[in-house]
């Protein structure tokens, strides 16, 4: 005689059924899901990022790390200093200002321009800029840099990234990588030759500042201005 299955049969059916009632229970309680907006179309409104005076406000870079929070800095002119500086302010992935605007640039006594601003996996963060007679009384423009934690807070101090200081040294650009590393590139005026014009110089650090090798020149073409 064939055993018989149905009470097995039956209690698969029942537990079958007490499984699909809790999915379909869990599921109907969930939150309506929500539209996902289509590629390009904004998430929530405008933020204003520098409203720290009615001066002009220039210059904006921003930067962001792996879970979406981000990084804006800025020119802004100081009617205290009478002088540009260069600012940053940081932001959750949604939007909401972490802290206040922080002042990046420590002199203060001349000019400190074109801004550039690079983050990492973790949120660690390097800004990089043009400061004026900083080097020295009669430098001119050179590029300083300084790295911050991700909560906002200086790691060291502000430091001169170009060691060539002769002549116009600007328009830095700043990239880092996932674990902090990054490079800072520049023009420099007639550093590889009296009359070379300007030409692309370029600087490896590690992820606490400190410099990876020499400062070396990009370009092979020194023949005409480079920038």
């Amino acid at each position: 005689m064939k055993p018989d299955l149905r009470p097995v049969l039956r209690k698969d059916i029942l537990r079958s059924s007490s499984v699909a009632c809790a999915v379909a229970l869990a599921l109907a309680t969930l939150p309506r899901a929500q539209a996902v907006p289509a590629p390009g179309s904004p998430i929530g409104s405008p933020i204003t990022v520098a409203a720290l005076s009615s001066n002009s406000q220039i210059e904006p870079k921003v930067a962001a790390d792996a879970l979406g929070d981000f990084v804006v800095v800025w020119q802004a002119y100081s009617p205290i200093t009478q002088q540009d500086g260069i600012y940053a302010e940081r932001y959750a992935a949604d939007g909401i200002p972490e802290g206040s605007a922080i002042q990046v640039n420590s002199d203060t006594s001349g000019f400190q321009g074109s801004p550039s601003v690079a983050m990492d996996a973790a949120g660690d963060f390097v800004v990089a800029w043009e400061s004026d007679d900083q080097a020295s009384p009669t430098s001119g423009d050179d590029v300083y840099a300084q790295l911050y934690a991700s909560n906002g807070a200086p790691l060291g101090s502000n430091f001169l990234v170009n060691s060539y200081t002769s002549g116009f040294q600007g328009a830095p650009s700043v990239a880092m990588d996932a674990a902090g590393d990054f490079v800072v590139a520049w023009e420099s005026d007639d550093q590889a030759s009296p009359t070379s014009g300007d030409d692309i110089y370029a600087e490896r650090y590690a992820s606490n500042g400190a410099p990876l090798g020499s400062i070396f020149l990009v370009n092979t073409n020194t023949s005409t201005n480079q920038g």
